[in-house]
């Protein structure tokens, strides 16, 4: 994929990503833990390896930091993901919940569904209630906005950045990770700076979205990359602790487990600059 001078977009979320990958190596400081690793091809949020047992154990984790619950899409492009990568477990992992088709399709598919965020009052035992503080932490990502698709017989169309591209094997792609593969792993993606606009090529041109017989297949990606910094932002202003717990169709199980914010951000600037190659 080639970048040119051409407009066009997405929402930072790897600072996210990499609170994810905190909690986890809290969780299993013997793991091994990756954040923006590259594998068979596919962009991964979180690689996880380990061993159980006397066996070596592979675990991607999928983040979504998204102002909407996240829908069934999102669970069915980790389905071929998962194939793909050769993974033993998938874990999706949102600041926002599921919904119910999404926790559905998760639990036939053995897919984990969990939530990270802000610890709030109700989290807590009664007699364990805790002081509230307001952080201020910088935290740096991208902004991927303004996305147009050209297809091959020069339609452009807007898209967001959850939309997704087929390729002829059935595997998708998220148009944010296809922009974020670009910035992190191609020579031009890493030399890339500032505020500006991209075009990508995709060679050779993909299927965007299923829902006719035939759909458009897409030949150009074009959005604007800019830089983005967390800054006080009202995310941050919340509880010292932040609570990690799994979301099942019948409702959150497992013991919720708390983690201090500072504490996770400090270990997410690590894997910041120890992301998988």
């Amino acid at each position: 994929m080639a970048p040119s001078d051409q407009p066009n977009s997405g929402k930072p979320g790897a600072a996210f990503e990499r609170l994810v990958g905190a909690v986890h190596k809290r969780l299993d400081s013997g793991a091994q833990v990756s954040w923006n690793e590259k594998i068979n091809g596919a962009q991964i949020d979180i690689a996880i390896r380990g061993v159980v047992g006397g066996h070596p154990v592979f675990i991607i984790v999928e983040c979504r930091d998204y102002d909407d619950t996240i829908g069934i899409d999102h669970v069915r492009g980790l389905v071929s993901v998962k194939k793909e990568v050769g993974a033993d477990r998938v874990i999706l992992v949102t600041r926002t919940g599921f919904t119910a088709p999404a926790l559905g399709l998760a639990a036939t598919e053995r897919i984990l569904t969990c939530t990270l965020r802000p610890a709030a009052g109700g989290d807590y035992p009664a007699e364990a209630q805790p002081a509230h503080v307001s952080l201020r932490i910088d935290l740096h990502g991208e902004s991927i906005e303004d996305i147009e698709l050209e297809t091959t017989t020069g339609e452009r169309i807007a898209a967001r950045w959850s939309n997704q591209l087929v390729d002829d094997d059935g595997k998708s792609v998220f148009l944010d990770r296809l922009v974020k593969s670009w910035l992190y792993h191609s020579d031009e993606g890493r030399a890339y700076k500032g505020d500006g606009h991209v075009s990508l090529t995709i060679e050779p041109p993909i299927r965007f979205g299923e829902d006719s017989e035939d759909p458009p297949r897409i030949k150009t990606l074009r959005c604007r990359v800019r830089p983005t910094v967390v800054e006080g932002f009202s995310l941050w202003e919340s509880p010292a602790e932040w609570v990690f717990h799994r979301q099942t169709p019948e409702g959150t199980i497992d013991e919720p487990k708390f983690f201090d914010f500072e504490d996770l951000t400090q270990l997410a600037e690590t894997l910041r600059h120890l992301k998988g190659a």
